[in-house]
């Protein structure tokens, strides 16, 4: 109780009024509660509201929705390419199942098809822009 009472500073105790009547607990526990359908309603706006928007405009945002499917197609290359043996000893002290592993390998196989390409036009880029700057 001493770290809710250094969270609430207004209550000595727990039983003491601290705020419109309500003791230190009732206000830490109906506070998380606000909080939590606060945070709920945030994270659904933020996934709902984008794609509300995205299919009611579907002509301004295929883009968008094509680069979305190609990444789940991506993911689905790249599960279908992992092993789902769990090789390393931190993974069989640890119980890893054969899914688990797999889900674990596409991960990876999805950085790596994801990072090389983007690490190679990113020095493409800059080694074009310093090409372009010195011949100009």
């Amino acid at each position: 109780m001493k770290v809710l009472n250094l969270i609430l500073l207004w209550a000595n105790s727990p039983d003491e009024s601290a705020f419109l009547g309500l003791t230190a607990g009732e206000v830490a526990t109906y506070g998380l509660a606000l909080v939590l359908v606060l945070l709920a309603i945030t994270v659904f706006l933020a996934v709902v509201g984008p794609l509300l928007y995205s299919v009611l405009n579907i002509g301004t945002s295929w883009k968008g929705i094509a680069a979305i499917a190609g990444l789940f197609i991506l993911a689905f290359v790249a599960y279908s390419m992992s092993s789902g043996d769990a090789l390393a000893q931190y993974g069989l002290d640890r119980e890893v199942s054969s899914s688990q592993s797999r889900l674990i390998d596409a991960v990876l196989f999805l950085f790596w098809i994801l990072f090389v390409p983007a690490a190679v036009l990113l020095l493409g880029s800059i080694l074009w822009d310093v090409l372009r700057g010195f011949f100009k």
